[in-house]
């Protein structure tokens, strides 16, 4: 669906079945029906939006794909009801996800239900999608869950602006633990064992930027703290 002006296909609604893609940048002036089997994917090849005049039912089994490439993405807006269900595609076409990006992939009226699942599974290591604001057609990224809330009386990390050395302080009943260094999307940078309560980090060879210090426990639950390598 490519049109400039009107709608591309009628005032009818469009059924999508099994095998067949929806896919373009032009309007539909009626509703959409995406039946199990069927892709949806505004933009086609390259990222754009694409506006439905009534309102969207995605149905269990229908796969919607929307392109990432870096400040910009795919969009379906919609004027009435988008009735979320099926598999939600993200392809990435731009630079490494990291935590805090957030995507604007939705406009609609109203918002009901949601999607079963989400390809990829993880947009990286250690990361998780957030579709707390999917209804606000909102789509971003976290952190991975499996973080423990711990204090800084256990866990103290500082100095948190750090030019070389940070230190890792430990008030936990734990002979030993795994520290790692991971990066904003999610890559393990450094890795090692402490082996007493304070553990001395060198910083030196890290690019300016925000960091996470991952403690791996012997109970298998993780600790995360933020620092920022000046």
């Amino acid at each position: 669906v490519s049109n400039t002006t009107g709608s591309g296909t009628g005032t009818g609604t469009v059924t999508v079945r099994n095998g067949a893609t929806l896919a373009g940048t032009g309007t539909i002036g009626g509703g959409v029906v995406m039946y199990s089997g069927s892709v949806l994917m505004p933009g086609n090849l390259t990222v754009g939006t694409l506006n439905v005049g009534g309102s969207v039912s995605l149905q269990a089994g229908s796969r919607t794909i929307i392109k990432i490439s870096g400040t910009t993405n795919d969009k379906l807006a919609v004027t009435g009801t988008l009735a979320l269900n099926g598999t939600l595609e993200i392809q990435n076409k731009g630079a490494e996800l990291k935590a805090g990006d957030s995507f604007i992939i939705f406009n609609s009226g109203s918002y009901m239900g949601n999607f079963a699942s989400i390809e990829p599974e993880i947009p990286a290591t250690g990361l998780k999608w957030n579709t707390s604001k999917i209804y606000e057609g909102i789509i971003s990224v976290d952190v991975a869950d499996n973080i423990e809330n711990i204090s800084d009386n256990e866990i103290k990390i500082y100095p948190t602006l750090v030019n070389e050395y940070c230190m890792i302080e430990s008030n936990l009943a734990e002979n030993s633990y795994k520290i790692e260094v991971i990066d904003q999307v999610g890559k393990v940078l450094f890795a090692d064992i402490a082996t007493s309560n304070i553990y001395k980090l060198n910083t030196s060879k890290l690019q300016s930027g925000f960091y996470f210090i991952r403690i791996n426990l012997s109970n298998s639950k993780n600790v995360l703290k933020k620092f920022i390598k000046q």
